[in-house]
């Protein structure tokens, strides 16, 4: 559909023109931009060359690229949309604009580490232009600068092509905007660089290295300059350029910012929502109105916040903004009250929170520099917003206040040395998710000093250090309250008690929480993480604390125990034994078979072996693991138990089967796995019930209602993916498999990401069982065989998809109910409101019965 000879245009797709080579491929494609046929016929790509450089443009996301013809491999990616079959991740995200800053700053991160070669302790060079950078970008685009885009334009216009003079230009630009006009070295300048304001604020005050730039850096830093940054929150920039830091994180495109709207989780009910119930209080008022604002607003002025694990400072950030917004109705509401017009008030006296009421903490020198930057450029995105409600500039430069943020250990250097305890008010944040088995050596001696002679760390995940430490910080100032973003393992299993007593002991009290939910963004691939939101303070003196669940409906309570719920203060300790008298809860078998040489076998290997060796037909076993059990999959085992030596010679692939795993063992670190390679025949441990039992898996899904449990016949071998209880009944698969159990089960097991993770010592042997007559035991009996019965009528469906709550059989789900009841009633004749009352009965039999 091209209308103008040599060009070729395809509808939805391409418009295509060679130039001559001394032709300037940009201006070439604004022309074609401009053509009626890109709306008409809805062209996706511009492409332009010389066959020196290429320029391109994407109309649907509205971004440009201009790279050198023979790096055309190298940009494969901004053209696969052509194939139909992906699509760009700005197509998917919530802010376009910043996903773009994010690839155009990654490209060009790249490009300067190419060129410059950076060492790892060179970073700190890097990290600070970088920072610098995005400041003058978002300082062109909004008003900072006096000029738009004065800084990109002056770039163009002052270096050559080949970049080779950038160094130059940065250096001259960054003295001009750390000098006040006329002083030092700036009056040397030349006339381009005097337009430039003076900055101040210590952002370009360090004397560093700038980096080498070639032809291609230069082009992506005019790139970055056509970006649209006023339409970028400062809120991202820490994210998108802790991104820009790591390609892998990169590819995701923004998967791992934290959203606005779970930092408002935190920060809303620490402090946010009871500032505005005041201020909303104060403006009810009909007389003291005045007062009772201008007292308010010294207030705010007054109070402190910490972030101990800040990262780029979007906690830090965001707070701050919520803040001003509400200094903001105050200033607002006195004018309305005094008719004054106080346009004409030194700023000072209008504005009184700054952002060094503010502090953070942060391990990594990058994340710290962004913060730095990010709180002073939403700074002058809240002074605009001011001007353009009161009718007065509050100049954003040369810059005044500065967040405390520090770049060191949180977990080594005491938090009294960054923020004064006694200005502290708040201290919150997202602190690292790293689980007990996932440290690294340095963060695990971390952690053990942090709990150094208070209790068992071997299980804590990381973040448990952040609460800890902040706990004792509160002893210097009581007032002080915290809320932190957590790993949801912290409040399950047998992490509680070694967290949250020390916790306890020391007078913390939980004021609010949300349970468990997905940590989501924007991105397309959003993170799965599954996460926990804990507030807590030194002085217990709030009566009412609110409990949020995971479809974020609120309740008002008494008390939220570690396990987030609505009871008293209960640790549910690990026990080798149960509290009640019921049989034995025990591992299933564990081969320790190098890979499945004992018990990797499938149905038509177990054929193949018995068809050349008949004899080996008595030594294969039915094996089930969990997987096994939970989707009906076959698998076979070799169980050579009781089997004669001269049986196991004659048949020479299990004889070599045994020589491997004997191998395998004696290859082992552990002494008591190198002693196993005496029976190399035999499973590691054995633990087979010798009568018919009832097999529990160790994992199941969090989307199950019911762990799927049944019984199996002692013919078929358990493996050690699951638990077994030999000798039990109905009654005791009728009592595990109620809603009373699995309530228990979800709270105080542990978790695998977010599913369930039975075991014997914290969830078996802690279950408060019923009292029971022969009579209700036998009602049990049969209405657990009911539900038994009624599986047997999907045969051709498996468990996981028995439990499916999608897929589950409505006659199962009311078998289970009825069971559910009838168990609920030998509990009490009540019928349980809800599962929290099916706990707080539950922990409190659990603390009679563990007192007895």
């Amino acid at each position: 559909v091209a209308q103008v000879a040599g060009d070729i245009a395809v509808p939805k797709s391409i418009y295509f023109r060679a130039v001559e080579q001394d032709a300037s491929v940009s201006e070439v494609l604004d022309e074609i931009l401009a053509l009626p046929v890109i709306k008409q016929h809805q062209i996706r790509f511009i492409i332009v060359t010389n066959f020196v450089d290429i320029a391109t443009y994407d109309c649907k996301v509205k971004d440009s690229s201009l790279f050198e013809f023979l790096e055309l491999p190298h940009y494969y990616d901004f053209f696969l949309p052509l194939t139909g079959k992906y699509e760009k991740a700005i197509a998917y995200a919530e802010h376009p604009a910043d996903v773009k800053a994010c690839e155009k700053m990654g490209k060009l991160y790249d490009s300067i580490c190419t060129e410059n070669h950076y060492e790892k302790d060179d970073l700190h060079i890097l990290n600070v232009f970088l920072a610098r950078l995005l400041f003058c970008f978002f300082a062109e685009d909004t008003g900072i600068f006096p000029k738009a885009h004065q800084m990109t334009t002056a770039l163009h216009a002052l270096t050559k092509e080949n970049g080779s003079d950038l160094t130059d230009f940065f250096d001259n630009l960054f003295l001009a905007l750390s000098n006040p006009h006329g002083d030092g070295e700036r009056k040397n300048l030349a006339h381009t660089f005097q337009d430039f304001p003076y900055v101040n604020g210590g952002l370009f005050e360090e004397r560093v290295t700038v980096p080498v730039f070639n032809s291609r850096s230069r082009r992506l830093l005019l790139e970055c300059g056509k970006i649209e940054w006023q339409e970028i929150s400062p809120v991202i920039f820490g994210a998108m350029f802790q991104a820009v830091m790591d390609q892998e994180r990169r590819r995701s495109m923004g998967a791992h910012y934290t959203s606005e709207k779970n930092i408002l989780k935190v920060i809303r009910p620490l402090f946010l929502d009871a500032l505005h119930e005041e201020l909303q209080t104060i403006l009810a008022k009909n007389k003291g109105k005045k007062n009772a604002l201008e007292a308010f607003h010294t207030k705010l002025s007054t109070l402190g916040f910490l972030d101990p694990a800040c990262g780029c400072g979007n906690f830090l950030i965001v707070a701050y903004r919520e803040l001003k917004e509400l200094e903001l109705q105050i200033i607002l509401a006195l004018r309305a009250e005094t008719g004054e017009d106080r346009s004409y008030l030194n700023v000072s006296l209008l504005s009184k929170i700054s952002i060094n009421q503010f502090y953070g903490i942060e391990l990594e020198e990058f994340p710290v520099e962004v913060a730095r930057v990010s709180m002073w450029l939403m700074e002058h995105v809240m002074n605009v917003k001011f001007g353009k409600s009161l009718g007065v500039v509050i100049p954003s430069i040369p810059l005044r206040h500065s967040a405390t943020i520090v770049c060191t250990n949180a977990l080594t250097t005491p938090w009294e040395d960054i923020a004064p305890p006694e200005k502290l008010n708040y201290i919150f944040g997202n602190p690292p998710f790293v689980g007990a088995r996932m440290m690294t050596r340095e963060q695990k001696e971390n952690l053990q000093r942090v709990f150094e002679g208070v209790g068992n760390t071997n299980d804590l995940d990381f973040v448990s250090a952040w609460l800890y430490v902040s706990a004792e910080f509160m002893q210097l100032n009581k007032m002080i309250q915290s809320a932190f973003v957590t790993t949801n393992s912290i409040c399950q299993g047998v992490q509680v008690t070694n967290l949250w007593e020390p916790l306890f002991n020391n007078g913390i009290a939980i004021n609010f929480a949300y349970k468990t939910f997905k940590w989501n963004n924007e991105a397309k691939d959003k993170a799965a993480v599954y996460c926990i939101i804990i507030g807590f303070s030194l002085l217990n003196e709030k009566k009412n604390k609110l409990l949020i669940d995971e479809v974020g409906q609120e309740s008002i309570v008494k008390n939220i125990n570690p396990y987030l719920i609505n009871s008293k203060n209960i640790f549910v300790m690990k026990r080798t034994n149960s509290i009640c008298d019921v049989p034995i809860l025990d591992f299933g078998n564990m081969p320790n078979d190098a890979k499945g040489l004992l018990s990797g076998y499938s149905q038509e290997d177990k054929d193949i072996m018995i068809q050349e060796y008949p004899d080996a037909k008595s030594l294969f076993k039915r094996f089930i693991g969990a997987d096994e059990f939970i989707n009906n999959k076959i698998r076979y085992c070799l169980w050579l138990e009781n089997t004669s030596p001269s049986l196991l010679e004659s048949i020479p692939p299990i004889r070599n089967i045994i020589l491997k795993v004997q191998k395998a063992r004696l290859k082992s670190t552990r002494q008591a796995t190198r002693k196993l390679a005496n029976s190399a025949h035999l499973f590691a441990e054995v633990r087979q019930p010798s009568t018919q039992y009832i097999f529990i898996p160790r994992h199941s899904s969090e989307k199950r209602s019911y762990i799927p449990i049944g019984f199996l016949d002692s013919s078929i071998i358990a493996g050690d993916s699951a638990f077994t209880i030999p000798n039990a009944t109905l009654y005791h698969f009728g009592i595990l498999t109620s809603a009373m159990h699995m309530t228990w089960m979800r709270t105080v097991c542990g978790r695998l990401k977010n599913d369930y993770r039975y075991s014997a010592s914290i969830v078996y042997n802690t279950f408060p069982w019923p009292k029971s007559t022969d009579k209700q035991t036998q009602d049990i009996e049969e209405l657990a065989q009911t539900v038994l019965d009624t599986r047997e009528w999907y045969p051709e469906k498996t468990l996981a998809q028995l439990y499916n709550p999608e897929t589950m059989p409505e006659d199962l789900q009311k078998a289970h109910t009825t069971l559910d009841l009838a168990v609920d009633k030998l509990y009490q004749n009540k019928p349980f409101l809800d599962d929290d009352a099916r706990l707080q009965l539950l922990f409190k039999l659990y603390a009679e019965l563990v007192g007895k």
